[in-house]
């Protein structure tokens, strides 16, 4: 859903407007927008969800593997080192792996192998780049990584880190929020009150651009 249509547009007036009747309930808020969030980018392609909660569970996983460590600094370097690599690693794959495919078959047609091998053994390179990857693989991150900076904080739900690393308004062109925005603000209202702070960004944004 391009964000200079009638149909964003009209998506975000229903979000916002939604939102502000739900302003006082604040799980309903969360179940909400969480809702909203996936359906925005369902729309870009059903195929990418399982990818998006994919590395909302290695962050998420990554927090709680560290605050069992707490005093263990050296498990803590460990596990968030582990995540930052899968993270590259799911990065490089979607955007490097024609690139190997193809140099690995002039490789193969250089030694004077059979190229036709190597195509039926590894998958069709027609790979698409999953939208909004970038985005909301380093928000993910910035959580984790700001976590392993304050151990001291306690670990979210895993609703609510997905909530933040699927907001809607980021997760095709960012900004990336810090992580800071995924804890708890001490009243149980942090992620709300985030996002609304970040819907109101965006719409002043999106004016900007029409």
């Amino acid at each position: 859903m391009n964000f200079v249509t009638l149909e964003f547009a009209t998506f975000f007036l229903f979000v916002l407007v939604a939102g502000w009747l739900l302003r006082e309930r604040d799980g309903e808020y969360r179940a909400f927008l969480l809702v909203c969030n996936l359906f925005f980018y369902a729309l870009a392609g059903m195929a990418f969800v399982p990818l998006l909660l994919a590395v909302a569970v290695l962050n998420w996983g990554a927090v709680h593997l560290m605050s069992r460590f707490s005093g263990q600094p050296r498990k803590r370097k460990g596990v968030i080192a582990l995540d930052v690599a899968l993270h590259v690693a799911l990065l490089a794959f979607f955007k490097y792996y024609e690139f190997l495919i193809l140099g690995l078959e002039s490789l193969a047609s250089a030694a004077g192998l059979d190229t036709g091998i190597l195509r039926h053994a590894l998958p069709s390179m027609e790979i698409l780049f999953p939208v909004g990857l970038s985005f909301y693989t380093f928000q993910g991150l910035s959580y984790a990584i700001d976590h392993y900076r304050c151990p001291d904080e306690p670990p979210r739900a895993f609703l609510d880190v997905l909530l933040f690393v699927s907001f809607f308004p980021t997760i095709m062109a960012g900004p990336i929020m810090r992580g800071s925005s995924c804890r708890s603000s001490g009243t149980g209202h942090g992620i709300p009150a985030t996002c609304r702070k970040g819907s109101r960004l965006s719409s002043a944004g999106c004016s900007r651009r029409s």
